[in-house]
């Protein structure tokens, strides 16, 4: 490329440094520097970056060519070496990237892929390389900007005992605005795990994309003499059926533009009583398990959560929504719905149009846990 770019009478000098290619986890750091990419000056313009190599192993070269520093730099960090042809324009490009960060920040930066910045994506919520959870704490929120139209996202997680099989319920994106998507992600069991975004633009093509991947480390968090209740409760959250995790969402729920409210625990016990919350503009009913929702419009909710008459007695205290129009297309059970047996619960919407419902969540139910809603024993010598 410097070749043929001299030829053109263009300024190009070639770049040496560290690359965080597609098969690197966050989190780690190399000592060697792994690649070579080239530097293109254009008139009035500043550097662009250009990896040739990475192009010819992508099925989307475009990607990687004349792509500003700022973005390059979120995989790319140029090393200097000895001064050699052309040393005047090598320092200078590399200057522009190690300008914006050291090389400590650039190893502590997410995992973000050219496809990221293709899509217009922005973060809302800080992101790191390695982010440290508790698996029995709240799950993981991170918010992403998606201003383009056709733009979709998905997400995934892994364990770091096997990267190529998605954890189920790990994972839910949905849109919270017009171009906001909120990512919430779930740890199951403390362990490492890596999380990854996914994108699909329809303007390039309909094959989805690693976008940004993190590492998350997850720890049990360390109560104090706990009581045999408490040791009982954690035991029982450690088996795989009750371990924590997030309804699973079928296409529908993306085609469908719904948003979940609550319950936003993908297991429930049978047995127990539930209320349920979703968003789905453009269906004409709503139904958990055979039992249907009741639409709520913007005449039974006011802004600040009072309910007129009519109004589902469940959402009497703290219902608000952010603008008149995220009411719309919003059904509320009526009551407290109480799960049946063990096996899958399903929620399924009707579209507009169509007779026939398709499902949109489901979730797991589990046996209820024993001994849980009992008294404790007592003291030894009470």
């Amino acid at each position: 490329f410097e070749v043929l770019a001299r030829v053109a009478h263009l300024h190009v000098c070639s770049l040496t440094g560290f690359l965080k290619g597609p098969a690197f986890l966050p989190g780690a750091s190399l000592q060697v520097p792994n690649a070579a990419w080239n530097a293109l000056h254009l008139p009035g313009d500043d550097w662009k970056m250009v990896d040739c190599a990475l192009a010819a192993e992508s099925g989307r070269p475009a990607l990687h060519f004349v792509r500003s520093a700022a973005d390059f730099v979120y995989d790319h960090y140029p090393v200097l070496g000895s001064p050699g042809p052309g040393g005047e324009a090598v320092s200078d490009a590399a200057a522009q990237s190690t300008s914006m960060l050291s090389a400590n920040e650039f190893w502590s930066l997410p995992q973000c892929s050219p496809a990221f910045f293709e899509a217009g994506l922005q973060l809302l919520t800080s992101a790191a390389a390695v982010v440290d959870a508790q698996h029995d704490s709240p799950d993981l929120l991170v918010r992403v900007v998606a201003p383009e139209p056709g733009v979709s996202l998905s997400a995934s997680m892994v364990s770091s005992g096997d990267l190529h099989s998605p954890l189920p319920g790990a994972a839910l994106v949905q849109r919270e605005a017009a171009d906001v998507y909120a990512v919430r992600l779930c740890v199951p069991c403390e362990g490492t795990y890596y999380a990854h975004l996914n994108v699909r633009d329809e303007r390039i093509g309909e094959e989805e994309v690693r976008a940004l991947s993190f590492k998350v480390v997850a720890a049990r968090s360390r109560g104090l003499n706990k009581g045999p209740k408490q040791q009982q409760q954690q035991q029982q959250q450690q088996q795989p059926s009750r371990q924590h995790r997030l309804p699973l969402t079928l296409p529908s729920f993306e085609l469908l533009d719904c948003r979940l409210f609550h319950p936003m625990s993908g297991t429930l016990e049978a047995g127990s009583e539930v209320g349920f919350k979703i968003r789905a503009p453009g269906v004409t009913a709503v139904m958990v398990g055979g039992v249907a929702l009741e639409r709520v419009g913007n005449e039974e909710v006011s802004r600040n959560g009072a309910t007129s008459p009519g109004a589902s007695a469940s959402y009497a205290k703290g219902v608000a929504f952010a603008d008149e129009g995220e009411s719309a297309g919003v059904f509320v059970s009526a009551g407290p719905i109480k799960v049946g047996s063990e096996g899958a619960l399903r929620v399924a919407c009707v579209p507009e149009g169509q007779e026939d419902a398709t499902t949109v969540l489901e979730y797991t139910v589990v046996a209820p846990a024993a001994g849980v809603n009992e008294a404790a024993p007592p003291a030894a010598g009470g």
